[in-house]
């Protein structure tokens, strides 16, 4: 769905202020947070958060391109997602991706794009530096190879020296264009301190408790997988509670289902682990400050107007707005937006 929301102000509900439910109101002008002012829509039972910023929005690989990004934008607006990075890999980046004011007239988040390079894949690295000017992703994370396609590309290119050359060369041209990178699913604290040396001091995914404390260590932050924390195999969901428990945790992105950011919340808060503030700043604030979004990520005047309200009982979606527009809402909130619009305006949705 979408909706241009009018200026108007969320009342009575439970706002997130500095990690804090607090009663409040939160005004909506324009597309930004505003000040509080009329007509006034009741949200009473609902707490009213910043919407989610979702690192690793991933597409399902069947079906048209066109048709998985439509559908995981979709269920991402669903679970509270305001701004999304989809994974891509190759140095091509998918044009859906990048076309944001499209991406606004279907009602979907922000759909941001997050290419995925290979270490030792020289050519795409090349190839990417080559295409920066022309397109330019959101973020780059870098993964790694198996030991068999490490010995193979190295004993192609000449050695270690050609591949750590090259990717320099490429980090430097992020570097220069202020893009964020980082690597995901480091295996060993050595590996973890190369990618620091190159700049990649964003941590994705680390394979071990020692790769997280060492990011830690040196400053940097680190995203674990939503989808880990709840459904992982015995040794990654193992890994992710180690993390987590011992605060190590900076931010959780899904890299799986588009709501598992959500259910990793909602468990967090319902096994009496975390409060709400906190576990939703998990998936809010952090990410968005991660990425240097500082337009979004909490409820603050003039930033975006991108606000989720989740019943403070079931923990559940209600609605979605990103920046003014609802592109998701369930039935109970169009009954109570009847004050502001009109009953042919909500049908038409």
């Amino acid at each position: 769905m979408r909706l241009e929301l009018p200026s108007l102000t969320l009342e009575g509900g439970r706002v997130l202020h500095g990690g804090v439910l607090r009663d409040g109101a939160v005004g909506i002008g324009a597309g930004r947070i505003a000040e509080p002012g009329a007509p006034v829509v009741d949200v009473t039972g609902y707490a009213v958060l910043p919407g989610a910023v979702d690192l690793g929005g991933q597409m399902a690989s069947a079906g048209s391109a066109d048709h998985a990004l439509s559908a995981l934008a979709t269920a991402a607006a669903m679970a509270g997602t305001t701004t999304l990075f989809v994974e891509q890999t190759g140095p091509a980046l998918d044009q859906a991706t990048g076309a944001t004011a499209a991406n606004a007239e279907k009602g979907w988040p922000e759909i941001l794009s997050r290419l995925v390079v290979a270490t030792h894949d020289v050519d795409v690295s090349a190839a990417v530096l080559a295409g920066l000017d022309a397109q330019c992703p959101a973020a780059v994370t870098f993964c790694h190879p198996s030991e068999d396609e490490r010995s193979r590309v190295e004993a192609r290119a000449g050695g270690f020296g050609p591949v750590a050359r090259g990717l320099a060369r490429l980090a430097a041209a992020l570097d220069a264009k202020g893009v964020k990178y980082g690597s995901d699913g480091d295996v060993t604290a050595e590996t973890r301190e190369w990618m620091s040396m190159i700049g990649a001091r964003m941590v994705l995914r680390p394979a071990t408790r020692q790769v997280a404390a060492t990011a830690r260590a040196m400053g940097e932050p680190v995203i674990l997988s939503a989808s880990d924390v709840l459904t992982g195999g015995t040794v990654r969901r193992g890994m992710a509670a180690a993390v987590l428990g011992e605060g190590m945790c900076d931010a959780l992105g899904s890299f799986g289902p588009p709501d598992a950011a959500l259910r990793a919340v909602s468990a967090l808060v319902s096994s009496g682990r975390m409060s709400l503030g906190h576990a939703w700043a998990l998936i809010s604030s952090a990410p968005a400050g991660i990425m240097g979004l500082s337009d979004r990520g909490g409820l603050v005047s003039g930033t975006r107007a991108d606000i989720v309200l989740m019943e403070t009982g079931s923990l559940k979606i209600a609605a979605t707005i990103a920046e003014g527009r609802l592109i998701y809402a369930d039935a109970e909130i169009l009954a109570r937006l009847g004050s502001v619009f009109s009953t042919d305006a909500l049908a038409a949705e």
